[in-house]
């Protein structure tokens, strides 16, 4: 996962025409930590899954603007588009299911 900070992410939501999952993060948080490897292990199988992630605290404007309330908390979008907010990162099983569902070739179809 690459790291965006505010302009670059603010660009991406600009551009964007497909699907994108964004993980929302701080240093610090150890649950962070355990949901980043539980991602880390999802992608791997998930190739074509686009996911980026952001440190809430360099894209202070767009949490506030999307009203993310903790972290860790994955966005999908679709677009410019927030489809949608997941806060609890249960296991690697959900969150490739999840994934699955999110990635380009799945949304065009």
């Amino acid at each position: 996962m690459r790291e965006l900070n505010q302009p670059e992410l603010e660009g991406l939501i600009k551009f964007n025409k497909g699907a994108v999952a964004l993980f929302f993060y701080t240093p610090f948080c150890g649950t962070c930590k355990m949901a980043s490897k539980m991602l880390e292990i999802t992608l791997e199988a998930i190739p074509e899954a686009i996911m980026y992630k952001c440190n809430v605290n360099r894209v202070p404007d767009i949490i506030q603007q999307w009203e993310i309330s903790s972290v860790p908390c994955i966005v999908l979008l679709q677009g410019a588009k927030v489809e949608q907010k997941i806060y609890a990162m249960q296991s690697v099983a959900d969150l490739y299911t999840l994934l699955k569902s999110n990635t380009p070739e799945k949304r065009e179809s």
